[in-house]
């Protein structure tokens, strides 16, 4: 199982964000991303542009990704599509029948930041649709944007999970930049980590998805092994600063290494599926 970064809520010019694909695919190169994912807003002219001018980015780049953008909430990211679902017919007591004319159109669905402010700061922003089947949706974003651990929209995305969860439903926890221009540089960036068993493909990377196959974390990098080799180091950071180590992790570079079992909070959120 090898574990690939990946980001799929990014926008560009093609809808409201300030950036090009080009300085979209420089900053996802830089930020060495091994997946990439365009999600503007109810097009997929980008990636038209990007077959006619032939870009290739550095990352892989699943195509045809959305979000589908309605005026109850335009937060339901469309990943891998094979046709775009008409977004105007959709009405707030009736989103469950177009998650599935999506899932039927091959694409990955997940709700994004849910809890953001609406109208008259954003409107459709806030997501106001009645959800009958939560089982239809592959994942809920509970991490958005930068520095997502400060966003107080984020712990109610956060708890709607941990509710839906002790209800028995599987969807994965995700985290997602809405990338729209470039971050600070004090901000922090939650990652998914996608796992995937065999050589990537657009295929592999939508089954790992709708599986569950992923976590997020917020700095540190958990890296499995196979039964039968020995013990290695699990959690690997950039450059940490002296005494700033969690419990249990290990870096290569500075040899630091603490025994005790790693501490949640900020770190990281497990997000695996099952």
């Amino acid at each position: 199982m090898h574990y690939y970064s990946i980001e799929w809520h990014t926008h560009t010019t093609h809808s409201d964000a300030d950036q090009t694909i080009d300085q979209l695919f420089a900053a996802a190169a830089a930020a060495h991303y091994d997946i990439l994912s365009i999600s503007d807003h109810n097009t997929l002219s980008a990636y038209a542009e990007i077959q006619q001018r032939q870009l290739q980015p550095a990352s892989w780049l699943l195509r045809n990704s959305l979000e589908w953008t309605t005026y109850y909430g335009h937060h339901m990211l469309v990943l891998g599509t094979q046709d775009v679902v008409n977004w105007y017919e959709a009405k707030p007591t009736d989103i469950d029948q177009w998650v599935q004319k999506n899932r039927d159109a091959g694409a990955i669905v997940g709700v994004a930041h849910p809890f953001e402010l609406g109208s008259p700061i954003c409107t459709g922003c806030h997501w106001d649709f009645l959800v009958r089947n939560w089982d239809n949706y592959d994942f809920l974003e509970v991490l958005n944007g930068n520095s997502p651990q400060e966003q107080t929209y984020n712990q109610k995305a956060y708890a709607l999970w941990s509710q839906l969860l002790k209800a028995g439903h599987r969807l994965t926890g995700s985290a997602g930049r809405d990338w729209h221009r470039p971050k600070k540089a004090t901000d922090n960036v939650a990652v998914n980590y996608l796992g995937i068993p065999d050589e990537l493909s657009d295929a592999a990377i939508k089954a790992s998805i709708r599986q569950g196959n992923f976590y997020v974390s917020l700095g540190p990098h958990v890296a499995g092994y196979p039964n039968g080799r020995p013990a290695s180091p699990a959690l690997y950071g950039r450059n940490p600063a002296a005494g700033s180590v969690p419990a249990g992790y290990c870096h290569l570079e500075s040899k630091q290494c603490l025994e005790s079992g790693l501490q949640a909070g900020n770190q990281g959120i497990s997000a695996a599926g099952q």
